[in-house]
């Protein structure tokens, strides 16, 4: 009997969470792309985009990989007047003269701020708003 009330719970338990699961809907839309066409604003500058991320009240901070940027885009996906040119990781390769963003992480801290000095691997105690990673 034990083992009948067993099933009969897993398989209840199994139908509530498979329609819960599948009432979950996304609607892709593209707000910025390279290529015209494909969204309604076009950035030449937006060449294999990685990464994204933002603050509460902050724009979008994009990774343009293949650029050497980090653009920033409202929520409409107007380009926003800052960009970030990413320095390369070294600088005497001219195999690389640009930066290779593949990420941005966002720290809303007031306090807590570590940082690379420029030039160097010893950490600092400067704020940073966005650390980018390469």
């Amino acid at each position: 009997m034990k083992i009948l009330v067993r099933f009969g719970t897993i398989a209840a338990l199994t139908m509530m969470m498979g329609a819960v699961c599948f009432g979950q809907h996304y609607t892709q839309t593209n707000l910025v792309s390279s290529p015209s066409g494909v969204a309604p604003v076009t950035d030449p500058q937006l060449v294999n985009p990685w990464g994204i991320s933002r603050g509460s009240g902050s724009p979008w901070w994009i990774s343009d990989n293949a650029t050497g940027f980090s653009t920033l885009y409202d929520g409409a996906g107007v380009k926003q007047s800052l960009i970030v040119t990413i320095p390369p990781a070294d600088p005497t390769n001219k195999n690389t003269p640009t930066g290779s963003p593949t990420g941005t992480i966002f720290n809303g801290s007031q306090t807590d701020a570590m940082a690379l000095r420029p030039g160097s691997f010893e950490l600092g105690l400067r704020r940073s708003e966005m650390i980018r990673l390469t």
